[in-house]
């Protein structure tokens, strides 16, 4: 039985690609994306570039990380085919993608608009994907295969886009945060308490700010006045490898 080509992100999706390849040795882990902050704003020791400078060495050197983005109703996500008419509608999405930066290894988490969800699974070049009964029903799947698919892993490289799957990449999200962070053109930067621990706020026009844990020099918290929604970052050089699903639940679409 032939297969609809599955949904795919919009243009506004996530994006990540620019630190592939690195091998550092992984350095303390970040200080995750929590909202709680204690306001000292002491006089900070570096300057907003040298700030700026030092993050984008850690992110070089970084192995492995945790992205997260809520989307807002700006980015909707567009499916192939006219079965996926509905799902194209704009409604909050949210985007979680976490592994190495190499883009051979790494799970994203998809909840799109209808209440369609997707897991998308990356092993060694091979692509699984784990979608719920609305998923494949947006991909025009007919009910009886959609019995077979729920609960499954589906294998075939050909049942998701490329370009879909670059934009999943932890490495082209941290492509794409720091192509925003240079065209913010960030000028200030204050010393503040964040759970405990010392960050660095670089600031700028409206709510545009980056979160960086002054320890580690890796950011936690991505906002540009350019996207409606912020991006967290977290579990820097912490994610662990990602694993083949189970043969007993792999579906496989010749």
């Amino acid at each position: 039985m032939k297969y609809r080509p599955l949904v795919v992100l919009g243009s506004c999706a996530l994006a990540f690609g620019l630190v592939a390849g690195c091998s550092a040795k992984p350095a303390v882990s970040g200080a995750g994306s929590s909202a709680s902050s204690a306001s000292s704003s002491a006089s900070p020791s570096k300057s907003a570039g040298e700030v700026i400078d030092a993050m984008m060495k850690a992110m070089q050197q970084a192995t492995s990380v945790r992205v997260a983005q809520v989307q807002g109703s700006s980015s909707p996500v567009q499916a192939s085919g006219s079965a996926g008419a509905s799902a194209s509608a704009a409604a909050p999405v949210s985007v979680v993608s976490e592994g190495s930066l190499t883009g051979a290894n790494y799970l994203s988490d998809l909840s799109l608009a209808g209440g369609s969800h997707v897991n998308v699974l990356v092993v060694d070049d091979q692509t699984y994907l784990q979608g719920n009964d609305a998923y494949w029903a947006s991909a025009g799947s007919p009910e009886d295969l959609r019995r077979t698919l729920v609960g499954k892993w589906v294998s075939k490289q050909a049942m998701i886009d490329g370009s879909t799957l670059n934009k999943l990449e932890p490495s082209t999200v941290i492509a794409e945060q720091v192509a925003d962070i240079r065209g913010q053109g960030f000028k200030k930067v204050e010393q503040d308490t964040r759970d405990g621990r010392q960050v660095f706020r670089l600031r700028a026009n409206g709510d545009a700010e980056v979160v960086i844990d002054a320890a580690t020099m890796l950011p936690s918290r991505v906002k540009v006045t350019s996207r409606s929604f912020p991006t967290d970052l977290s579990e820097w050089n912490a994610v662990p490898l990602k694993t083949a699903p189970p043969e007993d639940q792999i579906v496989k679409v010749r």
